[in-house]
């Protein structure tokens, strides 16, 4: 892939129920999903080094769960977190010191804004993630619109 990526995950964690309203198994709740596609795919790929997430929105709160139940694995594999317009932050706020501490140093929100694209925010939340604009007032748009420097964060890390 253009980016040297040896394989792509997608992950639609908001999607969890069949045209019928019932539940898809593992997929009762978006963490879940994420739990059950984290240990029977992403972690039994062969040759895993690297790991980079982008979770927009509730994502971001499903990536601080997955963080503090996989922290080891995270530690070792997840080189960089780009959230876009994530609510992570009352889940973050809850976690452990040493998974705060780690997501500080290996994550990115980039949030709606008027501001320039990727200019520095100020987080209203003591103890969040640094935040970069997005150059949008859409929330859906925000992972659109940053994500030339969300590819540069990552090669960064």
């Amino acid at each position: 892939m253009k980016e040297g990526y040896d394989a792509v995950v997608v992950l639609n964690t908001n999607h969890n129920k069949d045209s019928e309203g019932g539940f898809l198994e593992m997929s009762e709740s978006p963490e879940r999903h994420a739990e059950y596609v984290w240990t029977k795919y992403i972690t039994q790929l062969p040759g895993v080094k690297r790991i980079d997430i982008v979770a927009h929105s509730y994502g971001g709160l499903v990536t601080v769960v997955m963080a503090g139940r996989f922290y080891e694995a995270f530690k070792r594999l997840v080189c960089g977190i780009a959230f876009t317009d994530s609510v992570h932050g009352f889940e973050l706020h809850h976690s452990p010191k040493k998974v705060r501490k780690w997501m500080k140093q290996h994550s990115v929100n980039w949030v709606t804004s008027r501001l320039p694209l990727n200019a520095p925010l100020h987080s209203t939340n003591a103890g969040d993630v640094a935040c970069r604009s997005a150059g949008t007032e859409k929330h859906e748009e925000t992972s659109y619109k940053a994500i030339e420097h969300i590819f540069t964060y990552f090669k960064e890390k």
